[in-house]
C-alpha cells in the first residue's frame, strides 16, 4: 500500500502532537490543540496550511483523536 503524496506534503497534526507529548512539551501540545480548535471554530475545519489558498483544503479529520491522545497521556502522567 502506498501513502497518498498529498498527505506527505505536510506533517500530520497527530504525529506532531505525539512528538510534543513524548518530548515533555505538554503546554505546547495543549496550545496546538487550542489553535486547531480555533481554526475549526473560524473555518469549520482545520486548513491544510497557514496561507489563504489552503482554505479550500482540509487536514485529515482527527481532532477527536487529538483530544483522546492528550487526555490519555495526561492520565498516564498523573497516575505515575
Amino acid at each position: 500500500m502506498y501513502a497518498d503524496p498529498a498527505l506527505l506534503a505536510f506533517p500530520l497534526p497527530h504525529s506532531t502532537l505525539q512528538g510534543l507529548l513524548v518530548s515533555g512539551m505538554h503546554v505546547s501540545a495543549l496550545n496546538m490543540m487550542r489553535n486547531l480548535l480555533h481554526d475549526i471554530s473560524l473555518f469549520g475545519f482545520v486548513p491544510n496550511g497557514g496561507r489563504i489558498y489552503y482554505l479550500d483544503r482540509s487536514q485529515v479529520r482527527s481532532m477527536c483523536l487529538h483530544i483522546c491522545v492528550f487526555f490519555i497521556y495526561a492520565h498516564v502522567l498523573l497516575v505515575q
